[in-house]
């Protein structure tokens, strides 16, 4: 979006920029005029950045250790984390709309058997 809105300030038609970055003129036009903030679209995290980083962090040292991680050990762990915050999961824990959109934000994240 950077990229696009600087060849429209140097010049560039709208048009133009909406051809060379693939994106909409209405993306583009939001963004110039202030309506657009931010990329991200849909409901803010239950877990912050942050907190979610850390748990990846955990996934990972549990792998090094030898240690599997399943989706189930996981949902608890988050379950854990979130004890003390009110949060939309059924029993406090989380179900598959988050893990789908947690493995969306982290791709680095995979099970195997």
């Amino acid at each position: 979006m950077a990229a696009a809105l600087e060849a429209h300030d140097g010049g560039m038609s709208l048009r133009e920029c909406s051809h060379q970055f693939g994106m909409s003129v209405n993306a583009i036009k939001a963004w110039m005029e202030g309506r657009t903030k931010t990329k991200r679209k849909g409901p803010t995290t239950i877990i912050p950045p942050l907190e979610e980083k850390a748990l990846v962090n955990w996934e990972f040292q549990m792998q090094d250790a030898a240690h599997g991680v399943t989706l189930g050990s996981l949902k608890l762990k988050v379950a854990e984390l979130c004890q003390m915050r009110a949060t939309p999961f059924t029993n406090g824990v989380p179900g598959k709309s988050w893990w789908d959109s947690f493995r969306r934000r982290h791709p680095e994240i995979t099970f195997r058997t």
